[in-house]
């Protein structure tokens, strides 16, 4: 994803660390910019982006900022699980179904969002 090619737009979280995420969870980031912002369930988070090097690409993401709202116990642990992935991630990378997928530095997919189109 050569310096981010392909990202612009509205994605849809669909799953987190392995685990499907309902369809109407409104969990969502969007690239735009140099800049990654979304909704993890129950606060909103934007940061800047960067990808590193050549070929297969690192990616720098962050420092994310946060709205401070408090939540159910299970949704603040889905958020923080989001806001966790998202902050760390290694690399991001378009998958063979045409899902983009983030994975941490042991190559290991925490995230995977599938294109919205408005």
């Amino acid at each position: 994803m050569a310096g981010g090619g392909g990202l612009d737009g509205n994605w849809r979280i669909v799953d987190v660390d392995g685990k499907p995420v309902p369809k109407d969870s409104g969990l969502k980031i969007t690239f735009k910019d140099a800049t990654i912002s979304g909704f993890a369930g129950c606060n909103t988070f934007k940061g800047p982006y960067m990808f590193h090097g050549t070929g297969a690409q690192t990616v720098a993401v962050g420092p994310l900022r946060t709205t401070r709202k408090a939540c159910a116990a299970p949704v603040m642990a889905l958020e923080t699980a989001i806001l966790r992935d998202v902050g760390t991630a290694h690399q991001i990378n378009r998958a063979d179904d045409g899902s983009v997928v983030f994975t941490n530095e042991t190559g290991k997919i925490t995230l995977r969002i599938e294109q919205v189109f408005d």
